[in-house]
């Protein structure tokens, strides 16, 4: 194994991936010399195996980008493409840095919930701005108010389709969710559902519309139209007030 990747954060991804993440790492690393990069894989598939279907996702951190690595992350990406590993996002440190202004909560989605396998570990010693964070948040909360209805509809308000709310704002939901947390609470959540009852509990408010809408708990019912409603409105006059 090549000693610039941490060989034993290998152990901690599901068996079904580990030999293909270090193969994939491996290939990255060796790709960019001479130059270093940190590599980290990233998401929900770090806390629950299921989730891994739906696609392994990577960052990137060099000094600079040149033309030369995005040719050989394409290289990589019809290698690894056809074993579930999504094309990696590339962050050049100028670019990291923007990122953390630009796009405050995809960003945090990394910070909070990565494994570091190579090279320096960047990505827990970035400073989000929490005004960019509630920023973001304000706006992904109006995004979801007017999305809401349209996806509601949809469903032609059978009980049997309502589930599929879930499947269209999950992440969305959870963005808003970790920068809320994050606006408020130190440390990192360990897992999704983490986010949402430390985030509870600090709120003094119970969340069952952003449960459903998370995919923790079904949505199978018309009344819970009316909880999801008064949550979304609830964050969005949190978010003002701080």
């Amino acid at each position: 194994m090549n000693p610039l990747m941490v060989s034993s954060n290998f152990d901690k991804l599901p068996e079904a991936i580990r030999k293909t993440a270090q193969d994939f790492v491996g290939s990255v690393v060796s790709g960019f010399v001479p130059h270093k990069c940190s590599v980290v894989l990233y998401g929900e598939f770090l806390e629950d195996t299921d989730r891994v279907a739906s696609g392994v996702s990577s960052a990137i951190v060099v000094e600079t980008i040149e033309l030369a690595q995005v040719e050989m992350l394409a290289k990589c990406g019809r290698t690894f493409g056809r074993q579930g590993f999504i094309a990696p996002l590339l962050f050049s440190t100028s670019s990291l840095n923007a990122s953390a202004e630009s796009f405050p909560l995809d960003l945090l989605a990394i910070v909070q919930q990565h494994l570091h396998l190579a090279g320096p570990e960047v990505f827990s010693t970035i400073d989000i701005d929490r005004d960019a964070i509630r920023k973001q948040c304000r706006r992904e909360l109006e995004s979801l108010q007017i999305g809401l209805p349209q996806a509601f509809a949809t469903t032609e308000c059978r009980s049997q389709k309502l589930g599929m709310l879930a499947d269209l704002f999950r992440s969305q939901v959870l963005r808003i969710m970790r920068g809320t947390y994050a606006l408020k609470l130190s440390g990192q959540p360990e897992t999704s559902t983490d986010v949402i009852t430390k985030s509870e509990k600090m709120l003094e408010r119970s969340l069952p519309g952003i449960r459903a809408l998370a995919g923790l708990v079904p949505i199978d019912r018309l009344e819970q139209w009316e909880s999801i409603c008064d949550d979304v409105c609830f964050l969005q006059k949190w978010i003002d007030l701080i």
